[in-house]
């Protein structure tokens, strides 16, 4: 059975690959064929090396956020009480979860699609430490099982609302 896991922390290892094959190629046109290279391909390059940075950041402090979490925090017993959706940038399709729990509402970072609708409950455990909160604990269906209904929100529900 597959782990549910958001989608930065899926992600990590490509990015890091982006990061280094792109950084290989950089150095080798800023270094080596410095003298006969356009600038515009150097900064095609340079991109090319800020957004996978970029990503593995916000994945690093996702992780960082998670072990403290779980580590220190209280736990706290969640309901899913809807998922708004996201379109993310290498064309897949992605859900951020709306959780109350009894400290109020958490909303998660993507999940693909087709984890959140494969959601066997709408139970899940709340992590809260200081301000920080992290959200785990979802059960998957197996096949012969039906998925739990989940509202569809509107990204204007969120306002104001987001603690993660």
């Amino acid at each position: 059975m597959k782990r549910f896991r958001y989608y930065r922390e899926k992600t990590l290892p490509f990015h890091a690959a982006f990061l280094v094959v792109f950084s290989v190629l950089y150095v080798d046109l800023y270094i080596i064929r410095a003298d006969r290279i356009e600038v515009k391909f150097l900064l095609i390059a340079v991109l090319c090396v800020i957004f996978p940075v970029w990503f593995i950041v916000e994945s690093i402090l996702l992780l960082s956020r998670k072990n403290r979490c779980l580590a220190n925090g209280t736990e706290y017993e969640g309901t899913v009480v809807g998922k708004v959706g996201l379109t993310m940038y290498s064309g897949g399709y992605c859900y951020r979860l709306v959780v109350k729990y009894k400290n109020g509402r958490a909303v998660t970072p993507a999940v693909q699609a087709k984890y959140v609708d494969r959601l066997k409950s709408r139970k899940c455990k709340v992590y809260e430490f200081e301000d920080e909160t992290y959200v785990t604990g979802f059960t998957l269906c197996q096949k012969h099982e039906g998925p739990a209904e989940i509202r569809v929100m509107d990204k204007s529900e969120l306002a104001g609302k987001d603690r993660t």
